[in-house]
């Protein structure tokens, strides 16, 4: 047996993408007093205008960020990734062992941790929490498929066999939010597993516990004082996640020291913003693309000379510098450069009308003169753009476009209903770890269950990615997943739009923001604090 006190687990290919991103974190910051002092700890109130809302807080249906802005401080797993890297540390475990095939992982658990409603962490919670994830089947349970069975040792050991070899799978456990069995005993109603009581409930292990859910106004967490870590120094008491879908409101208030933080801002604004010494915005570099899906099971973008001529129609300069104004680039294909496994030598999109004709004509829209509707999420500015360019790109091959802004909620829902998902459809993705395996397989095997897998399938990809899932050997396992990067190119199941960078856009009394690669999208809300102006 190997065993495993502390884990420093380096990922070598993002050594230097994420050196740089913090490089861009150092040099976007605009406002650094020389001394500040924290405020009184009852003032630590955070306020953060959000334009998303979930639809469930239970971690077994974690698939989006409104979800895991709740989620992330409320629970947690046996590992985590230390704040501001992608290695791995203990959490709810202290320490294990693998065995010499690969094939068992033993868990030594902390002790005397506590849920917040009471109940004591041990072996048969984390065995319960697995079962529970697996059995429902949804979120991101995918990434441990490979667990054939979850043995309990003793009340402080836990233990995980695996069907075959996987070399994500410490990484997978970073995912594996460990809940309350006690809360999912008392709350299942009629078989459901509690999940509709933890739909707007928690219960976690986390530093922050959910106080009150008042639906499409705010949610609010509360600093858990019996947390099994040491709080010491400034830390937030309270955090409120206050429902704003508009982006202008979103701004005003922040203007207005109302809230110290925005998420629905614009490429203008930040750039705007970064001037100001009221605020501070962060670069933060993501492995995430966003792309626009085409429906390849029903109408016209079923056709795949269809699909590639949208592709080359689409103006991907024009985004990445109007629209977002430097914050992106174009992508190379559907992986994130920022993976060792991703096509270097191949070459970044840019729109040809030539090629965008030739594939038309081949399609069973020639002269075009059919009309299509582009989803996106109500209240983000540049989503709202980026359907404008679209129309008008498309309408130079006689192809109409529909804009319909949908709430996120309805956004997910249509995405994962066969006979609602439209023709057109933007969203953002990033792995549950950051892998590039776990990025190929979570968007694009057909049986994750994924919202934004968006019902497309090709069964040599499903094939390669379940072969792919046990390699050990690093340059065989960049083959095949490169080899799945050829078939989506071809199969064109979405335009690539841009390779991300996000903004972080605080009141600058806020501290403690680390950028984190792990999580980009969820700020490491344990470690912040408020400090007066």
């Amino acid at each position: 047996m190997r065993s495993h006190k502390v884990v420093w687990q380096k990922k070598g290919f993002l050594a230097l993408f994420f050196g740089l991103g913090m490089l861009l974190v150092l040099l976007g910051l605009t406002a650094i007093a020389e001394e500040t002092i924290p405020l009184p700890d009852e003032e630590q109130i955070l306020v953060f205008a959000t334009g998303t809302q979930p639809d469930s807080i239970d971690p077994a249906l974690e698939k989006d960020a409104p979800t895991t802005h709740i989620i992330r401080p409320t629970y947690e797993g046996l590992l985590r990734n230390p704040t501001g890297t992608t290695d791995l540390e203990p959490c709810l475990a202290v320490s294990w062992e693998v065995s010499d095939d690969g094939l068992s992982y033993t868990f030594n658990l902390r002790t005397g941790v506590r849920f917040h409603d009471g109940d004591v962490l041990d072996a048969f919670a984390i065995k319960d929490s697995f079962d529970r994830w697996m059995k429902i089947g949804l979120g991101a349970s995918n990434v441990l498929k490979s667990v054939a069975s979850v043995e309990v040792v003793d009340s402080d050991t836990v233990t995980f066999n695996l069907s075959k070899p996987y070399p994500d799978f410490l990484q997978a456990l970073t995912r594996l939010m460990i809940v309350s069995p006690a809360a999912v005993k008392a709350h299942e109603k009629d078989g459901d597993l509690a999940q509709g009581w933890l739909s707007d409930h928690e219960a976690g292990t986390g530093p922050f516990k959910l106080q009150r859910w008042e639906k499409g106004q705010v949610i609010t967490l509360v600093r858990n004082d019996d947390y099994w870590a040491p709080w010491t120094g400034p830390h937030l008491k309270k955090l409120l996640f206050q429902f704003v879908p508009e982006p202008a409101t979103q701004k005003l208030l922040l203007l207005r020291g109302e809230v110290r933080y925005a998420d629905f801002l614009s490429a203008d604004d930040a750039n705007e913003l970064k001037e100001n010494p009221d605020f501070v915005v962060y670069p933060c570099p993501s492995l995430s693309l966003i792309y626009i899906a085409m429906n390849t099971n029903s109408g016209p973008t079923a056709d795949v000379n269809l699909r590639k001529a949208i592709a080359y129609a689409f103006d991907y300069e024009t985004y990445s510098s109007q629209i977002m104004k430097g914050w992106s680039v174009p992508p190379n294909g559907p992986l994130p450069t920022g993976y060792s496994e991703n096509f270097p030598d191949m070459p970044r999109f840019k729109r040809n009308m030539e090629h965008a004709r030739e594939f038309l004509a081949k399609s069973a829209y020639p002269e075009g003169g059919i009309k299509l509707t582009f989803v996106y999420v109500a209240g983000y500015d540049r989503y709202r753009q980026l359907g404008e360019l679209l129309r008008s790109n498309l309408a130079e091959l006689n192809i109409d476009v529909a804009l319909s802004p949908q709430p996120w909620a309805t956004l997910t829902k249509i995405s994962t209903t066969p006979d609602m998902r439209p023709d057109l459809l933007e969203y953002g993705y990033s792995a549950e770890m950051p892998s590039a395996f776990s990025y190929l397989y979570g968007m694009y095997h057909s049986d994750t269950g994924h919202w934004a897998q968006f019902g497309y399938k090709n069964a040599e990809g499903d094939r390669l990615l379940d072969r792919a899932q046990s390699m050990t050997h690093v340059s065989e396992r960049a083959v095949a997943l490169q080899e799945v990067q050829r078939i989506l190119i071809n199969d064109m199941p979405q335009i690539f739009v841009e390779e991300r960078t996000e903004w972080r856009i605080f009141n600058a009394q806020v501290k403690g923001f680390v950028y984190d690669p792990a999580w980009y999208l969820w700020p490491n809300w344990r470690d912040m604090y408020l400090v007066s102006k």
